[in-house]
């Protein structure tokens, strides 16, 4: 608990993070319609995930070998930490 705790509080929305970053989701922050969305695409806490677009628009993901675009109050609902490249 302790942990996640901590976890949570350096994560920031998924759609905050800049094109190309590379971030691990922490939580999701949503209700139970939307967690089984995101657990139905494979988006679920742990998954290392790239940002492949970020504008104004949607957002687009990367991971898994797949490629998902939600829109941007979906994706604010993603808490994610920025990891490296190769993590």
């Amino acid at each position: 608990w302790f942990m996640t705790s901590i976890q949570e509080k350096v994560s920031k929305p998924i759609d905050e993070f800049p094109y190309g970053s590379f971030v691990r989701v922490i939580h999701l922050d949503s209700g139970k319609s939307a967690l089984s969305r995101f657990c139905a695409l494979g988006l679920t806490p742990g998954t290392r995930v790239q940002v492949f677009v970020n504008g104004k628009g949607p957002v687009k993901l990367k991971f898994r070998d797949s490629e998902v675009v939600l829109g941007r109050n979906f994706a604010h609902k993603i808490l994610a930490m920025q990891v490296e490249e190769n993590d």
